[in-house]
């Protein structure tokens, strides 16, 4: 890992580069840019009813101690893992018009990824500043030289939670700022990031008390394990978003991977399937991701028709990348 400057002198030495952009018409790209409570409320909606459908039949079956919940609970591991689109949409603030109903739904999707909301936000925000900018960027799943352990420690979410996340939720609650938050976090901002990172640590406390005093281990198993047994499906989109492309260019086109997912998964995804899209706009709505994509259709790179073909190629690389750092996927694009 580089040695990451303070936010302050990082931007002085760095500061927000321009980004190529296509051509689109104005008009259409503030139709586009509308948010709408009515899709958000129906996205979300949907969701909970599912997990709350799914959650309650896990139960059912383990209170009654049938081996088929193992299964079941595999099933809603994966749909709790499917948060992460959650929490990174209502980050955006791009699902709702109204705001505060994008925050509610942040702080507890990230509560049940395991987050501090606020470092993340901020580790987000200058992800999209600085994408796949090697010295800047906090959030790049392969740095190079590849360690494959670490990939595929973070199909159970462990990698991720053991060398990140539970040493920021303990170190901030404590008052202590860790050295990616220093770096993406400006200090008039530390005492926030600390109360954040309490919120989330006691609310899976909240859910380790409930489990003592019921003497049971649901209230843990559907909520503070889920997205570690769960975290396969959400781990293997997130992986197709950046890596074995190329790093630090300033074209998203050549950094970011577009996939056709299947209508089920795209929804669980919040669409993010369309990523260089929403790297170019992310002020465009999760439900206006393909519409743009289809006007700017003829300025983009070719997508890639589902994980299969993505990880076909992507997969041989990254091996390579553990012992040649310069290799990476040259993207064709148009001009």
């Amino acid at each position: 890992m580089p040695e990451f400057q303070p936010y302050a002198e990082a931007r002085k030495l760095r500061p927000p580069p321009e980004w190529w952009a296509p051509k689109i018409d104005r008009s259409l790209f503030r139709d586009l840019q509308q948010r709408n409570n009515y899709r958000a409320f129906i996205s979300h909606g949907l969701y909970l009813l599912l997990m709350a459908a799914v959650g309650w039949f896990c139960a059912f079956l383990y209170t009654r101690g049938s081996y088929w919940c193992i299964l079941t609970f595999f099933v809603y591991g994966q749909l709790f893992g499917m948060c992460n689109s959650r929490v990174h949409e209502s980050l955006h603030g791009t699902p709702f018009k109204t705001n505060f109903l994008n925050e509610i739904v942040y702080w507890v999707a990230c509560a049940m990824e395991i987050r501090c909301p606020l470092s993340t936000r901020w580790s987000h925000f200058n992800h999209h500043s600085y994408t796949i900018l090697t010295d800047m960027d906090l959030e790049i799943q392969a740095r190079r030289p590849v360690k494959m352990w670490r990939i595929m420690l973070d199909f159970f979410y462990l990698n991720s939670l053991i060398f990140n996340l539970i040493p920021t939720l303990v170190m901030q609650s404590l008052g202590i700022p860790t050295r990616d938050s220093r770096h993406v976090v400006p200090e008039n901002e530390f005492r926030k990031i600390f109360w954040s990172s309490r919120f989330t640590l006691l609310v899976h406390l909240a859910v380790i008390a409930l489990a003592i005093v019921i003497h049971s281990w649901l209230p843990i198993l559907l909520f503070s394990l889920p997205r570690l047994y769960g975290g396969a499906l959400i781990w293997a989109l997130i992986l197709a978003q950046h890596s074995g492309l190329a790093e630090d260019v300033l074209d998203h086109r050549l950094i970011c991977r577009t996939i056709h997912l299947n209508p089920i998964l795209s929804w669980l995804y919040m669409h993010m399937e369309y990523h260089t899209e929403h790297h170019i706009f992310p002020n465009i709505p999760f439900h206006s991701l393909a519409k743009f994509r289809k006007a700017v259709d003829s300025q983009m790179a070719p997508a890639y028709r589902g994980l299969w073909q993505t990880y076909k190629e992507e997969w041989p690389v990254l091996f390579r990348q553990r012992h040649d750092a310069d290799y990476f996927i040259k993207v064709n694009v148009p001009g």
